[in-house]
């Protein structure tokens, strides 16, 4: 039997781990379960009986004393010792590379297994790598080979093989820097599940799922006890039909739909209900509603089985008919993330090539959406190429007409195999050095109407006036819901002036003037004490110091009501939010 060992590296750069910008919330980190590698482990253990043994990084974050850290790598090596101090060695080592706010650590991570498991072949796979495979092994030196695409047969059959460096120079779905040095026209294949019932239950029980309670996804959905119970990440299908210029999914996945099969969902989730203990699911599907009917059975069992179900990305939304949020209602799904992108009609069809989402849509949705008390997030991106400061004006405009509740606005990124990502390269809007660890944080790409910079600044001075200065919630007199949207935005931050003015604005609102004079004296104290703040209070023309009502006594026990008042409204509101 041979050992395969999968890792999966922090999904944040240790730079923003431990130096956030001022603009970021605190504790942003990612741990959603990793479905790639769960899966990857299940075929692997049936298919080539393979032990498998799996660490996840991001979980661990949460858990240990970083404070002396200079880098992740002494994460790496603390784990991986453990490992070795137990005898377990693995023959392979497969490190995820799916996002590219994870290469840079994948790379640390490849290098800490190769000091301590000489004899090991290592070898990274996902999205960055089946993009970018030259660069890679023409760069670095810690991969002995990359898988392309979807990495389960390939895999299966590296570990069956008898003589595995030999296979994977013959494999066409391995990339090595022999096969690259000796043929320039080299191009590896995908090799693709279209019946992805071949794959077996995914191996949840090698994680512990109490660790993904710790999420930031997972921490409003508190039980009656208020015990934060861990979310179980699913997938249902591969492949987009769609070809958003910001997305590569597809390089990976394909644009092909391929789906698992009805019975074998509800195989799986009650199996997961029964022996995990699992409540609540989110479903990662990149297209679920590719299948309408499809997509109504599964949410009608998953409500039948009383568990929780929410979509951690933006679903279609062309395909969220009334009668489609009516069901999701019945199932309990109270939030909802809409792929809005852009309020400018021009950039949304033309640059992002999102012609499938017209105003009319998002019109109807929203409000169907309001009607039906669905909590709305919506993901917005700005600093496409060929955009421009009036296309983006012009859409805030549209955007404060909308009954959002919040917005999550993301400077626009260049996914290696993503149609931005190569127009970037080929009008050198970007470096590729610079660019391969980027996030949808921090800026990259530089163009004749903009810099990083000017996007990172209007992407904050957008959550600010949509979010908090022309909240919806508050234009529709909803003001305890717009209080403890605020009051969320206070408590993962430090002196967010106009947090406090908006939550000031809302108490005002709700006549509770002595909490409004608490409110609006931290607000004052921050102006004071801001030049920072200060500006921003000058550019939206909001006053400098709020007035204090007299003979209004102050109530020493405002904290225990202020916490009671402001429970989380919404499971992704600022906590999954870029900007605060």
């Amino acid at each position: 039997m041979k050992n395969l060992l999968l890792l999966v590296p922090p999904y944040i750069s240790f730079e923003s781990f431990k130096s956030p910008l001022f603009t970021e919330r605190k504790n942003a980190l990612v741990t959603d379960m990793p479905l790639g590698v769960l899966s990857i482990s299940s075929y692997a253990r049936k298919y080539a009986s393979a032990d498998v043994k799996i660490i996840d990084f991001n979980p661990i974050l949460y858990k240990v004393n970083h404070d002396a850290w200079q880098s992740f790598e002494s994460l790496y090596i603390d784990e991986l010792q453990k490992l070795y101090a137990s005898a377990w060695i693995p023959d392979f080592i497969g490190i995820s590379a799916l996002f590219t706010a994870a290469f840079r650590n994948s790379v640390d991570c490849a290098s800490a297994c190769q000091s301590l498991f000489e004899d090991s072949i290592v070898f990274s796979g996902g999205g960055v790598p089946t993009s970018l495979w030259k660069y890679i092994l023409t760069t670095y030196d810690c991969f002995d080979a990359l898988s392309y695409g979807e990495g389960e047969r390939p895999i299966a059959a590296l570990i069956n093989s008898q003589t595995p460096k030999d296979f994977l120079i013959e494999h066409p779905s391995w990339i090595t820097r022999q096969k690259i040095d000796s043929d320039p026209s080299f191009q590896p294949q995908h090799d693709w599940i279209f019946d992805l019932d071949e794959i077996p239950l995914y191996d949840y029980h090698l994680i512990n799922p109490d660790d993904y309670a710790v999420a930031p996804i997972a921490s409003t959905y508190i039980s009656h006890n208020s015990e934060v119970k861990p979310i179980f990440n699913m997938a249902t299908s591969r492949g987009c039909p769609y070809k958003c210029t910001f997305c590569a999914s597809h390089d990976v996945h394909g644009y092909q739909m391929r789906y698992h099969s009805l019975e074998r969902m509800k195989d799986d989730i009650l199996w997961l209900k029964n022996n995990l203990k699992m409540e609540r699911i989110a479903i990662q599907d990149d297209h679920f509603m590719g299948d309408h009917k499809r997509a109504k059975e599964i949410i009608k069992f998953i409500r039948d089985q009383d568990l929780k179900v929410f979509f951690q990305s933006g679903v279609t939304m062309f395909s969220l008919t009334r009668e489609m949020l009516e069901l999701m209602v019945s199932a309990g799904i109270k939030e909802i993330v809409l792929p809005i992108e852009s309020g400018s009609a021009r950039v949304a069809k033309e640059l992002m090539k999102k012609g499938h989402v017209s105003r009319k849509i998002i019109d109807r949705v929203t409000k169907d959406c309001a009607e039906l008390g669905i909590q709305m997030d919506a993901n917005l991106i700005i600093g496409m190429p060929g955009e421009t400061f009036s296309d983006i004006d012009e859409g805030i405009q549209y955007l404060k007409t909308l009954d959002v509740n919040w917005f999550r606005i993301y400077a626009a990124t260049p996914l290696p195999g993503s149609e931005l990502f190569e127009q970037c390269m080929n009008e050198g809007y970007i470096d590729l050095e610079d660019s391969i660890g980027s996030d949808f944080k921090r800026a990259r790409i530089t163009t004749e109407d903009f810099s990083p910079d000017d996007i990172e600044k209007k992407a904050y001075e957008m959550n600010l006036e949509l979010n908090f200065l022309y909240n919806a919630d508050m234009r529709n007199a909803r003001y305890q819901k717009a209080f403890s949207a605020f009051q969320n935005v206070i408590n993962i931050t430090d002196g967010h002036a106009f947090a406090y003015y908006a939550a000031a604005q809302a108490l005002m609102s709700m006549h509770r003037l002595s909490d409004y004079n608490r409110y609006a004296e931290e607000y004052n104290k921050i102006l004071s004490n801001s030049h920072y703040w200060a500006t921003y209070a000058s550019k939206f023309d909001i006053p400098l110091a709020l007035p204090l009502i007299a003979d209004v006594p102050l109530d020493n026990n405002l904290q225990s009501d202020i916490l009671e008042v402001a429970a989380p409204v919404s499971g992704m509101l600022t906590q999954a939010s870029t900007f605060t």
